[in-house]
This record gives C-alpha cells, sequence and structure tokens, in this order.
C-alpha cells in the first residue's frame, strides 16, 4: 500500500506518496493533496495489477537533448531541423528545468499560447505541437514519462490559403526575368513540381542525365524515395550547371553553400517576381503552377500524384479536383463540337 505524506516547507506545503516496489523504498512528489492522492490511487492500482512501471526523473532539457540525438540519423535533414527549431527555440525555454515525465497537458497549452503570443502562425504552432509529441512517445519507451500530454492537446485550426498559381504567359515571364545564377533552380521547380526543401537537398549523384531523372531523397530509407522525371531543357541547364559546380549540392547560393529554405523565397523568388511585373505568389504555389499546366495539358492525376510526391492520389485529387472538372468541361464541349 502506498501512504502520503506532508512536507511543510518555507514556502509552500508539498506532498509524497511512498510505497515499496521490489523491496524497494519509492517516492512520488506532488504539489497538492488532491494530485497526491490522484498519485496514490494510480500506484495502488498498477501495483495490483502487475503494471506499474519505473520512471527515471531526467529534465524536459536532458530528455529532449537525448530525443534529438536519437532522430538525426533517422530523419530527413529538413525533418531534423524543424524538431530542432522547435525544441531549441521555443519549448526548452519553457520546461527547461522541468521533470519531463511530469509535464501536464495543462502546462503545453499554455505553452501554445505564448508562441501564440510571439505571434506564430498556426500552422507553424501545429508543426511545433507534433514534434513535442514525437518527443514524448520517445520519452515514454525509454521510461521517462508514464503518458503523452501533448496527445491531449488539440491541434489550432488553420485556414485553407487561396490556391495561387501561374498561367502558361506568368511563368514564361518569370523565367525570362531570372538571372543566369538561379535559372537552373527555378528551372526545375517549374519543370518537375519538386518541393523547395527537395530541390535544396538534391545531390549530383541524384541526377541521372542519361534517363532524363531526378531520385528525390524526402528520409533516411529507401522507401520514402520516388524519381521524377525532367524535360530535355532542364537536363541541357544542369549539364552546363555541372560543369561550373564542384560542390556535392547541385543548387548552391552565390557563396558556394548550401541554399538557406528561409532566405532564397524572401531574396531571390520575390525579387525576379517584381522584375518579371506578375502577381505574387509562394514558393510552395510553384508546385499548384506545375500541377495546374498539367492538368491544362491533359495530363493523368497519376503522373502528377508521383511528381508532387503525395502518398495516395486522393490527396492530389482533393487539391485538384476542381481543375479537373473543368477540364472535364471542356473535353465533352469539344466532343460535341466535333459531333455536331
Amino acid at each position: 500500500m502506498a501512504s502520503i505524506h506532508k512536507r511543510p516547507g518555507k514556502k509552500r506545503t508539498t506532498y509524497q506518496v511512498r510505497f515499496r516496489y521490489n523491496g524497494v523504498h519509492r517516492q512520488a512528489s506532488a504539489k497538492t493533496l488532491n494530485e497526491a492522492t490522484a498519485i496514490k490511487r494510480q500506484i495502488e492500482y498498477e501495483l495490483s495489477k502487475g503494471t506499474f512501471k519505473e520512471i527515471y526523473a531526467i529534465s524536459f532539457k536532458e530528455c529532449t537533448g537525448e530525443w534529438l540525438e536519437y532522430v538525426k540519423s533517422r530523419v530527413g535533414s529538413s525533418t531534423y531541423n524543424s524538431y530542432a527549431v522547435a525544441m531549441n527555440k521555443y519549448f526548452i525555454p519553457l520546461f527547461r528545468k522541468q521533470v519531463v515525465g511530469k509535464v501536464r497537458a495543462a502546462d503545453i497549452s499554455k505553452a501554445i499560447l505564448t508562441l501564440k503570443d510571439k505571434e506564430l502562425a498556426n500552422k507553424t504552432i501545429n508543426n511545433h505541437l507534433k514534434a513535442l509529441k514525437q518527443m514524448f512517445k520517445f520519452a515514454i519507451h525509454f521510461s521517462y514519462a508514464k503518458e503523452n500530454p501533448a496527445d491531449k492537446v488539440k491541434l489550432l485550426r488553420v485556414d485553407k490559403k487561396e490556391m495561387l498559381f501561374w498561367t502558361p504567359q506568368e511563368a514564361k515571364k518569370f523565367l525570362k526575368a531570372t538571372d543566369s545564377f538561379y535559372y537552373p533552380f527555378f528551372l526545375a521547380a517549374v519543370f518537375t513540381g519538386a518541393g523547395l526543401s527537395e530541390l535544396i537537398g538534391l545531390r549530383w549523384p541524384d541526377i541521372n542525365f542519361k534517363e532524363q531523372t531526378i531520385t528525390i531523397k524526402t528520409g533516411k530509407t529507401k522507401a520514402r524515395e520516388r524519381t521524377i522525371a525532367m524535360p530535355e531543357a532542364l537536363t541541357i541547364e544542369l549539364k552546363k550547371l555541372k560543369i561550373k559546380n564542384i560542390a556535392d549540392n547541385v543548387f548552391i547560393n552565390r557563396h558556394g553553400t548550401k541554399i538557406s529554405r528561409y532566405t532564397l523565397p524572401k531574396r531571390a523568388f520575390a525579387t525576379t517576381i517584381k522584375r518579371a511585373g506578375i502577381k505574387r505568389i509562394r514558393f510552395h504555389d510553384l508546385r499548384h503552377t506545375f500541377a495546374t499546366l498539367m492538368i491544362a495539358q491533359g495530363e493523368s492525376m497519376k503522373f502528377i500524384q508521383h511528381q508532387l510526391g503525395h502518398s495516395n492520389i486522393s490527396t492530389t485529387m482533393d487539391i485538384y479536383a476542381h481543375l479537373l472538372a473543368y477540364k472535364n468541361k471542356e473535353a465533352v464541349n469539344t466532343l460535341a463540337k466535333s459531333l455536331l
């Protein structure tokens, strides 16, 4: 049986729940009597059922450090970097010295409000929360926590942004306005549908000039790879680039180092749009531009799904079904004109 012991202090009174496990005295701390009572009941229940699992006290910062080291070789570099930002910049400053096993859902909810105060977008906060959920899964697995408090915190509502894309004329103006240095990079984005991180991560062994294909690697396993097609125009540009670029990465910045996913869209991309005199879109909208241009010329949704890297075709259909419906209407009208 477990017992509750009151511990008066100078500033506040705390409580200890004491019990024996495997012949050794154990204890758990609580801030209030109600919390101590709840802990006592849980411990007694788990001891009676034989499901009690000893939890090792470790700070949130220590646990996060172990988790980041654990996942570093198990996820892609962009995923790891997003995890590191979420923890080092936002959650560690909030939970630094707190025992990871004692972080509660209410604590995380308060942390989310703090991130809102920093004017982070809901989608960004949700991504950080997802990272936190993964960290607590690690903590549970290695007996640093009994439950995942982040699972109890709901994701914030994210309003869908209007899907923007360029017409063929706008895309042509954009490429024409691009300076020679970034021309191969932007050409690859428009002609393949690959994402920003995917393009930045490309290495020369990923380019097959003979087959005119690009292997996109989004993780550490073969299952996360896909091989996409590239047109002859892009193949020619990349061959020219390979002669000048001796770095491992296909695309580099003017200093000869890896392109930053944070500065490129704000600088070179935005500058080129302004120079071209066309409507402003996000870099991500180049994927929508690619898809809409493919649909316009009658390419299959299966091909578009593969190029974009969607895990299933329903995702592609959900995003672009309205454009496909317009194309279908156009097709039947063409049929009618040919027969009547």
